[in-house]
């Protein structure tokens, strides 16, 4: 009867370990997804920052245009690696309500920071197309501009205050 309670005993204790290893590994991994949101966006935000410096500045749509298109296939493999990670504790760690609803909204929020990041780099393309360097920005659109990114770093802190 001793034996059989040590066994049970040790059967018990393997699966509360087991159980609390795949819970931390899953916490890790749902950190990493959540610094991966926040990498991206603070890619789209550097390329908004590109854009308002050039409608400030107008110096160098060219150099610009190839800048912006540069970091925009880097938001749009960022997006990938998000949607990778995501799936992967999805399919993997089977979440419960609460955590599968951080990992669907990081999904959701990479989606749209995707697209915010496109209507950068189509704004970039008509600028360079429309030679914009030869007339004066209107105060109304850099101001604009710049309150867009406001609201992008407000809702990245957000994001970020929310995870901690």
């Amino acid at each position: 009867m001793t034996s059989r309670f040590v066994s049970m005993l040790f059967l018990l204790y393997n699966i509360i370990t087991m159980t609390q290893t795949a819970r931390l590994t899953f916490h890790d991994e749902l950190t990493k997804l959540h610094s991966l949101v926040l990498d991206l966006a603070d890619k789209v935000k550097a390329n908004g920052e590109l854009l308002l410096d050039f409608l400030q500045n107008k110096e160098n749509i060219n150099e610009l245009f190839l800048k912006i298109k540069t970091k925009d296939k880097e938001i749009d493999k960022a997006r990938w690696q998000v949607h990778d990670c995501g799936d992967q504790l999805i399919v993997l760690q089977q979440p419960v309500a609460k955590d599968f609803r951080q990992i669907i909204t990081s999904i959701q929020i990479t989606d749209n920071l995707e697209r915010i990041g496109d209507h950068f780099k189509k704004t970039a393309r008509l600028l360079e197309k429309v030679s914009i360097s030869e007339v004066e920005t209107p105060q109304e659109i850099i101001n604009m501009a710049k309150l867009g990114i406001q609201m992008l770093t407000k809702s990245i802190s957000a994001y970020s205050e929310i995870l901690e």
